[in-house]
């Protein structure tokens, strides 16, 4: 009731008979009840409509197992066309799997699954795409963000039972699991192929009798040696060879003048095949974690259509990859040159930027590398970035944070160009001591709604949150390593935050925790939940005891408790230098569990 009508008691009274109807035909299964109730709720309050929900799932007594079946079934047949399909396209994922809803869209988009209407992003239409298969609960969110959104995405056993069933019937998908071969992989065409497990790819070539010329996508979980060698379909949009560990080559990539995605992430691959400019249809690249290293081909600024492109650390961009011009997201660790922070100022769809710290080479590098970073972020004002994350290097000694340095250096800019940036709802930034005038700068940006913080060997003692700024914040995390940080909030500070996420070292702060009776916890009036994380090493119990103490009387003084939600997590406990506490402890109610 609340799920259709918000209320347990606004049912219309025409509908309370047909609504007990149907509710009893659900039999008391959960999973079913949440199916039909998400399903009512994109359908008319018209009895009519209700009675033919009713009639539809089935009257006779049935087993619950059938019950849920047809009543899942009925759900899924309620579907628009397109959406049908997409539901179906996540019979590839494994049981349990998580996954990212950024990836899936791509997908989607790779195998021409989204209807954009002209003029539509077809990201946002496969967003909507994403978003209605929640709301009618056919998918489960996970990791749900500051914005609303789920991160990624899970799918009910029962239900990944049935679209794995109707996908081989409609050989949409064909599952391979390396166990007994089944009739079914030795007849007709494969469109799109899911490997499950670990196996080589000559069992592939047997079981599917080089029935692939015509597959559409390929999807690897687990590891597969020597996959690309029997995959060489010219049809293919999707390859997704992700954590397959035993792949050390992409073979016949020259063939693959269709593909669109392209994961060789967490994958044994050393080098990328010059043939990679073939690629002219590709749209997104994910080269991250791997055995990568090196610098890539010059042939990869022929892919003109990348709008997706990630790249390790290990990895050095060519000089030909400023010819990229349609990169909507860009992750690049090593920022080796002045070109290459001009050439992010010059990419009008970037909406999301990964980058390292710089490393320059003397003063006047460093005045040349503020000067184009400066004008960098001038134009990504004027275009649209949400989204940007400055990665940092704890071991380096001579890498700087570019946005910080500018913030506090002495170099005078008018305006700032840091409050340019008027469309950025998302900032991580890595800074080896924090500053008042880095904080006075971001707090002043408008659409801010989640920052994260790391601290690597602060000098500084503490640090006020003041009563101005920071006014759309929604979540706050801020970790400090190397140095003892007392941090205390102004009353009216960060009005809007409802997530306050915290790391302190905890080696002396048996004495002085840096949360004491200034903390100010209680002026955070929005505040729903709190996580503190404890860094153990070299700490006593009693000390990490004392840092948990402290957080839990803040906490308990808010006028928001006990509505707060706290979590207290012990980092690298096993460097205590006496005693062994619980790994996890909850805080708010005793018995729950914790799963971060």
């Amino acid at each position: 009731m609340r799920r259709i009508f918000d209320s347990e008691d606004d049912c219309p009274p025409q509908l309370e008979e047909v609504s007990q109807a149907i509710l009893k035909k659900c039999g008391g299964l959960p999973l079913a009840i949440i199916s039909i109730s998400s399903l009512l709720s994109t359908k008319l309050k018209i009895k009519d409509q209700w009675e033919r929900v009713k009639d539809g799932i089935g009257s006779a007594p049935e087993e619950a197992s059938i019950k849920m079946k047809n009543i899942l079934l009925f759900s899924y047949y309620d579907l628009p066309y397109h959406l049908r399909t997409c539901l179906l396209y996540i019979s590839i994922f494994p049981e349990d799997h998580v996954i990212l809803r950024q990836h899936l869209i791509w997908k989607w988009m790779a195998e021409g699954l989204i209807d954009g209407e002209r003029g539509q992003n077809q990201e946002d239409v496969g967003e909507a795409y994403f978003n209605e298969l929640i709301n009618r609960s056919l998918i489960q969110p996970v990791d749900i963000q500051y914005d609303g959104r789920a991160e990624a995405c899970r799918v009910h056993d029962v239900l990944l039972d049935i679209i794995v069933s109707l996908s081989e019937e409609e050989n949409f998908v064909t599952i391979f699991t390396g166990g007994q071969v089944e009739a079914k992989f030795l007849q007709g065409k494969i469109r799109r192929l899911s490997l499950h497990n670990n196996f080589h790819a000559i069992k592939v070539q047997q079981v599917t009798m080089r029935n692939l010329a015509n597959v559409r996508s390929a999807h690897i979980f687990g590891s597969c040696k020597d996959i690309s060698d029997q995959v060489d379909s010219p049809a293919m949009r999707v390859l997704d060879l992700e954590g397959c560990s035993l792949c050390v080559q992409v073979k016949n990539m020259h063939k693959y003048s269709q593909l669109k995605y392209l994961n060789l992430s967490r994958t044994g691959i050393r080098e990328v095949p010059k043939e990679i400019g073939n690629l002219q249809y590709l749209e997104t690249l994910d080269l991250r974690w791997g055995s990568l290293y090196g610098k890539l081909p010059p042939a990869i600024g022929q892919l003109i259509r990348l709008k997706h492109l990630f790249v390790s650390h290990d990895i050095i961009l060519p000089d030909e990859i400023t010819n990229l011009r349609a990169l909507q997201v860009l992750w690049v660790h090593m920022v080796n040159s002045i070109k290459l922070v001009v050439w992010f100022g010059s990419l009008k769809e970037l909406r999301e930027l990964y980058m390292g710290c710089i490393n320059p080479d003397g003063p006047n590098d460093m005045r040349n590398y503020m000067q184009s970073f400066t004008s960098c972020l001038r134009e990504l004002g004027r275009h649209n970035l949400q989204l940007l994350r400055i990665f940092g290097y704890p071991h380096g000694s001579t890498v700087i944070n570019p946005l910080m340095e500018l913030c506090c250096s002495s170099i005078s800019c008018s305006p700032s160009p840091v409050g340019s940036l008027v469309h950025l709802s998302h900032l991580e930034t890595w800074v080896r001591n924090i500053d008042r005038r880095y904080l006075c700068a971001l707090s002043e940006l408008p659409c801010l709604l989640f920052l994260y913080i790391t601290i690597n060997n602060a000098t500084s003692k503490s640090y006020v949150v003041q009563d101005k700024g920071f006014n759309c914040l929604k979540e706050f995390r801020c970790f400090f390593y190397g140095g003892r940080i007392r941090l205390s909030f102004e009353p009216g500070a960060m009005p809007k935050l409802q997530k306050l996420e915290l790391l302190l070292e905890a080696e002396g702060t048996k004495c002085d925790h840096g949360v004491g009776a200034n903390f100010g916890l209680q002026h955070l009036s929005a505040l729903k939940r709190v996580v503190a994380h404890s860094f153990c090493a070299g700490a006593t119990t009693a000390e990490v005891e004392s840092f948990e103490s402290a957080i839990r009387n803040a906490v308990s003084s808010h006028p928001n408790h006990p509505a707060i939600e706290l979590a207290l997590n012990r980092r690298r406990e096993y460097e205590m230098l006496q005693g062994i506490g619980e790994l996890e402890v909850d805080a708010g109610q005793e018995g729950a569990s914790l799963d971060w």
